[in-house]
This record gives structure tokens, sequence and C-alpha cells, in this order.
């Protein structure tokens, strides 16, 4: 079971949009940058509530349609215990990493949507900073707890995304880890 906090969006005294909320810690991890204008924030808390309320829905016209055609993705699988090593200790030994294109990753996605009953993904936590020359480029590491009807894991979701058009927010990298300092020791390369 799941519960979502809804988020309206109003325009003209009209209900224009609904989202699923983000967690608390997720909010606060991005409205403490107080020193980033409210546009920049709320547009950044608009897209991740867009990008889970994505995955619930099975939308992927809209994940389709902000990923860019030439996107680094990297997806992470936990294999079963059966296929563990038993005398590996480390964490990543516990994951499969497989990197695809982003033909690839809706083709998966879209037989995951058909497969399930339900996909619900959380985030906790957010480390965020902007990136680059462009000024509306963020880094965006989430704390991900991932659920479906089948399988569930939690790990951490590292995105590039260019949110300098907030009608068409462009991620250009989406990297899963189990392990969240191989994501912050990523997130120090310069984009």
């Amino acid at each position: 079971r799941f519960v979502e906090d809804l988020v309206f969006y109003i325009k003209d005294g009209r209900v224009d949009g609904l989202n699923f909320g983000l967690e608390q810690t997720t909010m606060n991890g991005i409205l403490q940058h107080d020193m980033w204008n409210d546009t920049s924030r709320l547009v950044l808390v608009n897209f991740l509530e867009c990008y889970k309320t994505a995955y619930a829905l099975e939308r992927l016209d809209y994940l389709d349609a902000v990923f860019s055609d030439d996107a680094l993705i990297i997806i992470g699988t936990q294999l079963p215990h059966t296929q563990r090593s038993e005398v590996a200790t480390l964490n990543q030994s516990q994951y499969k990493y497989t990197q695809l294109s982003k033909s690839q990753y809706i083709e998966r996605l879209s037989k995951i949507f058909a497969a399930q009953e339900f996909v619900n993904i959380q985030f906790e936590d957010a480390v965020v900073k902007k990136t680059g020359r462009n000024n509306e480029r963020y880094q965006i590491i989430l704390k991900q707890n991932y659920y479906s009807t089948t399988y569930a894991d939690k790990g951490y979701l590292f995105l590039l995304a260019d949110l300098s058009n907030p009608a068409l927010p462009i991620i250009h990298v989406r990297v899963w880890d189990a392990d969240k300092n191989d994501l912050m020791n990523y997130a120090e390369w310069n984009y």
C-alpha cells in the first residue's frame, strides 16, 4: 500500500495538472538553496514531481520526451540471492549495471509497465547543485525507493537535467547506483 500526497496545479481557477508530491526530506534538499530564486526551486520541484508521477502513471510519452536522444543511462538491478558471490562482501557485487540507449531504456520501461500491476518510486534526501555555464542545469542525487509488483530495491539516482525550458526539461544523464558515495564522486565530474 502506498499513500501519496497529491499536488494540484491551478490555472485560471481550474485544475490544470496533478502530480504525486515529493517527500519532505526531498523538498528540504531543494528548498534549502535560498540563494536560488523561487522560480528555479519550484521548477526543480515540479520536474521531480512530474518524473515520479510518470512512473506511477506509466507515462512513456513524458519519459520519452524528457530524455535527451543521446542521454547516458545506466541502470542497476539487484541480483537474486542465488547469483551473488558468496565470498564477495562489497555492496556492488549484489548488483548488475547496464548502460542503455534512450530507445533501449524506453522499450525496457514499456515492458516493465506492461508486466507490472504498479510501479512506485519514492525519493528521499536530495543533494542538488547547479552546474556548468547554463544556470538552470542541475546535478541531482536522490535516494530512490523503487517498488513494483515483482521487484523492489533501494539505491541512489543521479540525474543531470537542463531545466532552462520548464515546459520541456531534458535529462542528459541518468545513473542508478547502490552506493551514494559512488554517485557523489560521479557528480564531481564537470558537465
